[in-house]
């Protein structure tokens, strides 16, 4: 079984390497937030990986952070 580490940095490593840095400058906050949470959810069902939604919303902010230049997850 993953860790919560482990689930992390693997939805962090499949959504960074499909992100456009061009598009990325054009959305909001907001939306931003949207996309990884959706990717996030399509990610997590298609796996089918053990993540509660408490878990799901902390990703979704921690990439976010990660994406807008906030992160401290940054590796």
């Amino acid at each position: 079984m993953l860790t919560g580490k482990e689930i992390y940095r693997n939805l962090r490593q499949r959504i960074f390497d499909v992100i456009d840095a061009e598009v990325l400058d054009k959305l909001t906050k907001q939306q931003l937030s949207e996309q990884i949470s959706s990717a996030v959810d399509v990610i997590i069902s298609k796996e089918r990986l053990p993540v509660p939604s408490l878990f799901r919303a902390d990703i979704v902010k921690n990439l976010c952070d990660e994406l807008t230049g906030l992160g401290r997850y940054n590796r």
